[in-house]
């Protein structure tokens, strides 16, 4: 009944109709808007996806359909095409009318609401279908790409709304019934029906046995590949297997990010946990106890840390040593790779410090322009010509330069040099959801002789991804100077122009 902090595991073996045991491993992401992000690492289209709502709290009306149910689709829809969809309607016991009359009511609506929703994605297809650029070849591909995206599509949401509660354990059965059909539907979800080689089992056995043996459950591919070859898997053999553990759950590996393609996370939960640690609702709640004490952390700086965490969004590093301290994250290396993590996926961008702010701001608004860098590494990094010192961008480079090798290792010294520097991470999914006051001051009305401003609005056919403008918010940070940032808006400089982006989340 407690509200789900980040992300949650579990194993629950189901009975099938036919006598056999199935495993399924069970992760429950948390439903507030600070965990959309990293909860979408979490997804595969070898899966079955549970939209649990609090029926005690939903109003039958298109708006909180959108918020509880149609945003959560849009997720699915975006990351994992082929999905197969339940909706759970928990807490029912809190209803005063039957059974029979909350199933048909609720039923009704839902069934309403998503025929509704699908339409939307329907003319969205028709529209596209439409558009055509004379002349502009390149336009017209990614609308090509889109369309076919869109057309292979095969999410499907079951008919029936399930209605359950945890205090009266009513409907678990339902559910239970339902994991035992899906567990022999080859269609839906194939994965459960595959035979392993005998190898593969053994080498997913010896990974997962090797989390215990390790305070920090991370391990190099190489020394994944070098045990598969105990077991005749050639490295190619083992990369396959690693994908398929990936796509089902059982370990992440991110062979498409250059920058981490040489790392192994045997536990999904260790991850998970230490993503909880930093994206959280509750920071405010933080208190200075032995975490900050064990790290060097004074009261004072503490609460200057806090402060940027909960008012800015942006973490430290000291403050990210002292928030991972229970993980045993204290090798460079370790910090080193959770940041890389960071960065790759656009969860946050690195940020130097205050100093370096202000004097970026000063210069913003004095109409100096700011260099665009032209490398494929310098694309990544603030510029030094916009006053950021030469050890923040060489750190920086370090961490977030695409071209990495495979066997690649952090240098030593680094995670010590950001802290030096105070560098920090600014966490989109954390800022303020308050436009700052001065906006308007730096954005007037009057924008003066010799200036011309050019407005453009995207309109989303349903509604705005979740966690899209906060990705963002983070890949351009790599291309700008920024001068004030908030939840759903950032003024940044681009060159000698100033840009002003907002997100309106709110249905027309």
């Amino acid at each position: 009944e407690d509200r789900t902090i980040g992300v949650e595991e579990t194993v629950v073996t189901v009975r099938t109709f036919s006598e056999t045991n199935k495993q399924w491993k069970l992760i429950d992401c948390g439903g507030h808007k600070a965990y959309m992000l990293t909860n979408q690492l979490m997804l595969s289209d070898n899966a079955l996806a549970i939209i649990v709502v609090d029926i005690s709290q939903y109003e039958l009306n298109e708006e909180c359909f959108r918020q509880n149910v149609g945003d959560f689709l849009e997720v699915l829809y975006e990351k994992n095409s082929r999905a197969h969809v339940v909706i759970v309607m928990n807490k029912v016991d809190q209803l005063t009318i039957s059974s029979s009359e909350i199933s048909a009511k609720y039923n009704a609506h839902m069934q309403t609401c998503l025929h509704q929703f699908l339409e939307i994605r329907e003319a969205e297809i028709q529209r596209m279908s439409g558009m055509n650029t004379a002349g502009d070849s390149r336009h017209n591909n990614e609308i090509t790409k889109r369309l076919h995206f869109l057309r292979l599509q095969r999410i499907t949401v079951a008919e029936d709304v399930l209605l359950t509660s945890c205090a009266t354990h009513e409907g678990v059965k339902s559910l239970l019934n339902l994991l035992a059909k899906l567990s022999e539907d080859a269609n839906l979800l194939p994965s459960l029906q595959t035979e392993l080689p005998s190898s593969w089992v053994k080498v997913e056995d010896e990974l997962v046995q090797l989390t215990p043996h390790h305070s920090v459950p991370i391990t190099d591919v190489s020394d994944a590949i070098a045990l598969s070859a105990q077991y005749g898997l050639t490295k190619e053999g083992c990369l396959s297997l690693l994908n398929y553990l990936y796509q089902v759950g059982s370990v992440l590996y991110f062979s498409g990010q250059v920058a981490l393609s040489n790392v192994l996370f045997p536990s999904t939960a260790f991850v998970v946990d230490v993503f909880k640690a930093v994206f959280r609702h509750d920071h405010s709640d933080l208190s200075y106890d032995h975490r900050f004490m064990r790290t060097g952390i004074s009261s004072q700086q503490f609460e200057e840390l806090k402060h940027d965490l909960v008012h800015n969004g942006i973490a430290r590093i000291p403050m990210l040593l002292a928030l991972w301290n229970e993980f045993h994250l204290t090798a460079d290396r370790h910090i080193d790779i959770f940041i890389r993590l960071f960065l790759a996926f656009d969860f946050a961008y690195l940020i130097a410090s205050k100093d370096e702010v202000a004097q970026r701001l000063s210069n913003t608004f004095r109409r100096q322009p700011l260099a665009i860098p032209t490398s494929t590494t310098a694309q990544l990094l603030p510029s030094v010509s916009d006053n950021v010192s030469t050890s923040f961008a060489s750190a920086s480079q370090m961490l977030v330069n695409p071209q990495l090798s495979e066997d690649s290792k952090p240098a030593d010294g680094l995670i010590s040099e950001l802290k030096e520097n105070n560098v920090g991470l600014l966490l989109p999914w954390l800022l303020n959801e308050q436009q700052p006051c001065d906006v308007f001051q730096l954005w007037p009305q009057d924008r003066g002789a010799g200036t011309m401003q050019v407005v453009v609005k995207y309109s989303f056919a349903c509604s705005c991804p979740l966690g899209l403008f906060e990705r963002l918010s983070a890949r351009c940070h790599r291309h700008s100077s920024y001068v004030r940032h908030w939840r759903n808006g950032l003024l940044m400089c681009y060159g000698p122009a100033t840009l002003h982006l907002s997100c309106n989340t709110k249905p027309p």
